[in-house]
């Protein structure tokens, strides 16, 4: 088996907390064993969230606006597939896959607003 250290992409890393030992001197991330997570990885039972409920995120429009949403509920669907529920200041919600942060939804203004100035559109 590949060392499941050299395994984990890099933007996962930065999410999750540093290691620990057990007292075998043996890897562990949050109480796993870091090979025991490797191998749930690879069986798909590991998600990694793109935020946490409660989190503000910057959604992009075609227009060139971007709104901020609160993520309200994250659901793991039966086919693995993580979805977000977003509500607006006015209490109005938006369901998306995880798959649009990056795409149409961010963690930063900053990160929103880059996106837009790449796709030519400005408000």
């Amino acid at each position: 088996m590949a060392d499941a250290n050299y395994c984990i992409p890099e933007e996962v890393k930065a999410k999750i907390p540093e290691y620990s030992f057990t007292e075998n001197n043996e890897k562990t991330i949050l109480g796993f064993p870091l090979e025991e997570l490797y191998e749930l990885a690879q069986n798909g039972q590991v998600v990694v969230l793109p935020c946490k409920v409660g989190d503000t995120v910057y959604v992009t429009f075609s227009n060139g606006h971007i709104l901020p949403f609160i993520v309200d509920r994250i659901h793991i669907l039966a086919n693995s597939e993580v979805q977000v529920r977003l509500r607006d200041f006015f209490m109005e919600t938006v369901r998306l896959s995880a798959s649009e942060f990056g795409k149409t939804v961010f963690i930063t203004s900053e990160e929103a607003e880059a996106a837009l100035q790449e796709r030519g559109k400005t408000k």
